[in-house]
């Protein structure tokens, strides 16, 4: 517990005082403070001590570290990153084509994580709380320390060492891990709003879902109209003319 805690802790509050102005979700904000604890882990981390009760020690600092870890990645806060420009060309821009810069189409949106001040010390607190031991087991918490190892089984300082390098590591895989997933989805949530929603499909105003009656034509007539006879034919037939009337008597004498 010398050198090595406190090069450790002080890369570790660099990278997260870096957060209160705002540094981009991207993977080198991913892979930086992960390259700090691996190589300590690496340089460090020969062995696990497993006599005693170090294990017990080991897993209970390795728990607390994933704890404040999940804590701090709760509490970080993200904003919609500004599209990046062309080289030589001022965001909000217009080109000589008329084309405003911007993001390019089909891309992700760009996001920045942001340390509020108010929930700072809940993120260093881990850092401070590993400072603050590795200086007080080296000076005046020297007895102290010795006393409680014994007391309690604990083999020496490299049980304290790989306890405080896995707490360490615990920390900032958790908080990562917990900030990633949230920022994923913020950025699906904020990608869905910023996209249109699709018109509904409308039928056109001349179709119409009912087909109208069929009418008959205003010359056709369902009941057949009745037959009339003509003009001049009768049914009784007509009288016979009587005969020319005959003389009765001759005027004179044969």
């Amino acid at each position: 517990m010398d050198t090595t805690t406190y090069l450790l802790n002080g890369l570790l509050l660099v990278t997260i005082v870096r957060q209160v102005r705002g540094t981009e979700l991207n993977l080198a904000n991913l892979l930086i403070p992960l390259g700090v604890v691996g190589t300590a882990a690496a340089v460090f981390l020969h062995s696990i001590p497993t006599a005693g009760h170090d294990l017990t020690l080991i897993l209970a600092l390795a728990g607390i570290g994933a704890v404040l870890g999940a804590l701090g990645g709760s509490l970080i806060r993200f904003t919609p990153a500004r599209p990046k420009a062309p080289s030589g060309v001022k965001a909000g821009m217009k080109t000589k084509a008329g084309i405003k810069t911007g993001a390019k189409a089909g891309t992700k949106p760009g996001l920045l994580a942001q340390t509020p001040l108010a929930v700072l010390p809940v993120l260093v607190l881990g850092s401070l709380a590993r400072l603050a031991f590795a200086y007080g087991a080296n000076h005046a918490l020297s007895g102290t320390v010795a006393d409680f190892s014994r007391d309690h089984q604990i083999t020496g300082q490299n049980a304290w060492v790989a306890a405080l390098v896995l707490m360490a590591l615990a920390e900032v895989v958790t908080r990562l891990a917990v900030t990633r997933l949230r920022g994923h989805h913020y950025r699906r949530a904020l990608t869905a709003s910023a996209s249109p929603a699709p018109a509904p499909a409308s039928a056109p105003a001349s179709a119409s879902l009912v087909p109208a009656p069929a009418s008959a034509p205003a010359s056709a007539s369902l009941v057949p109209a009745p037959a009339s006879a003509p003009a001049s034919a009768s049914l009784v037939p007509a009288p016979a003319p009587a005969p020319a009337r005959a003389q009765a008597a001759p005027l004179g004498p044969a």
